[in-house]
């Protein structure tokens, strides 16, 4: 059975929502600026402009299983992970199940390695893993509410399904003080050495790995650079991008008010846009507090 995929339908009035997009792109400069965060965010800019000029604005609309076939197909699948929307898990769970699917065929192994859950809290990961803990007894163990703060319903969702199909689950951030003197081209390196490391196996069929993280970090330039690096094979990588306002103000006015499942940006670069680009910024400006910039 096709798990849920999240499909949009494209603004019938896009002039008119574009400029609403605007208008909040400038609220949260705004308040950045008024809270004295545009100096403490310009690392957090210059990455975030660097995954913009990597992606572009070249796309093709394409069909969810066009998306599927290249993960079930991949080695690594990063998944960009937008912190505030619950339709992201969405995605990830589709992806993840095609995923399985493949390993159940070929027998190779399946990871799923995660951003939401602090490297220091991996014993918590495998008691709930193993049923030995309720979802708030994870939540408190892991410190989720500090840690992450968003979207834990939707975290366990995902989990959950890895539990239920037997995917080992991995958490490879940083905890939230030791991410204070970090930027995240460092967190990019400190995650691709626990992604790496499951290719350091002795079992006979190479492992397939899912990841989901922050979707700026999910640009081919970015963590799976990293990861690669850190490999004694080539690999043969998908990133699914939640987040490409250029191409999807771009869609929006060629093809108003239809809809879209997925976009294929690059050759194994694709953007899966779960809600409009417009509830991703009123999203954002609404949690800007719990934004780990």
């Amino acid at each position: 059975m096709r798990m849920a995929w999240p499909t949009i339908s494209l603004p019938k009035e896009p002039e008119l929502e574009e400029r609403y997009f605007q208008d909040l792109e400038e609220d949260i400069i705004q308040i950045e600026k008024e809270a004295g965060l545009l100096e403490k965010n310009a690392p957090y800019r210059k990455y975030e402009k660097e995954y913009f000029k990597e992606i572009g604005n070249s796309a093709t609309p394409v069909k969810a299983s066009v998306v599927i076939e290249a993960a079930s197909n991949a080695d690594i699948v990063y998944m960009g992970d937008y912190h505030f929307s619950p339709e992201s898990q969405d995605v990830q769970i589709a992806v993840l199940d095609a995923m399985a699917t493949e390993s159940a065929n070929d027998g190779r192994p399946l990871h799923l390695a995660v951003e939401f859950l602090a490297e220091p809290y991996q014993n918590a990961v495998d008691d709930y893993m193993a049923g030995k803990l309720t979802p708030g007894q994870l939540a408190h163990r892991t410190n989720f509410d500090d840690e992450m703060g968003v979207n834990f319903e939707s975290y366990v969702r995902l989990l959950d399904y890895a539990r239920d199909n037997g995917i080992a689950v991995h958490a490879t951030e940083y905890t939230r003080d030791d991410m204070k003197n970090k930027d995240l081209y460092a967190r990019d390196e400190h995650a691709a050495a626990s992604i790496a490391s499951l290719f350091d196996t002795d079992e006979v069929e190479r492992p397939r790995v899912a990841v989901v993280y922050g979707t700026y970090h999910t640009s081919p330039g970015h963590l799976p650079k990293q990861v690669d690096k850190r490999l004694d094979e080539p690999t043969r990588n998908v990133s699914i991008i939640s987040s490409a306002p250029a191409i999807y103000w771009s869609l929006a006015h060629s093809m108003p008010g239809k809809d879209l499942e997925a976009v294929r940006v690059k050759e194994d670069v694709f953007y899966v846009p779960e809600v409009s680009e417009t509830e991703h910024s009123e999203r954002y400006l609404n949690n800007l507090d719990a934004c780990q910039l």
